[in-house]
């Protein structure tokens, strides 16, 4: 990693309740107005749960990091879930997309972003499978590199030749 290319916040989150869950699967509906209203989709205690302990965690590590507010954008953001080997794959784990939806609200919630949006890429973030369940996040500092920039082999930058992931 160039020295001009920096992580501006890294969290590891490990904790006996934590689990990898999705904002998009398992969600209940609820009725307004005694059950007669108009239907809508709720937060299941799952979710609702890891997400407070997402954002505790991720406004902790902050605090001990030493940051004034959120982070300027835009950044690169990593996300390391990984999964117990417990875990069926296939049948079990949401798909990477819906991974990603609750650690970006969760960092923006913990007043460690500005906003989700600022986000430009994803670039690195996989589903690893571990001893443990955990999840690692890292967030980088942008750099601009024009459209035409990455190799064919997806893993140096075709300009500078710099590793595109961490």
């Amino acid at each position: 990693m160039e020295a001009a290319e920096r992580i501006m916040f890294h969290c590891v989150v490990r904790h006996p309740e934590f689990q990898h869950v999705s904002k998009k699967n398992g969600r209940p509906i609820f009725r307004s107005g005694r059950g007669q209203g108009r239907a809508f989709i709720g937060k299941s205690d799952k979710l609702r749960t890891m997400e407070s302990l997402l954002r505790d965690q991720f406004a902790s590590q902050g605090r001990m990091l030493g940051l004034e507010g959120a982070l300027p954008g835009p950044y690169h953001a990593i996300y390391h879930f990984h999964f117990s080997k417990k875990h069926n794959r296939t049948r079990l784990l949401s798909d990477l997309s819906n991974l990603l939806e609750i650690v970006s609200d969760s960092l923006e919630k913990a007043d460690n972003i500005d906003n989700d949006r600022f986000i430009e890429s994803f670039d690195g973030s996989r589903k690893i499978k571990s001893e443990e369940t955990k999840l690692e996040v890292f967030i980088v500092e942008y750099q601009e590199h024009g459209s035409q920039t990455h190799d064919t082999d997806r893993n140096h930058c075709h300009r500078c030749r710099r590793p595109l992931y961490i």
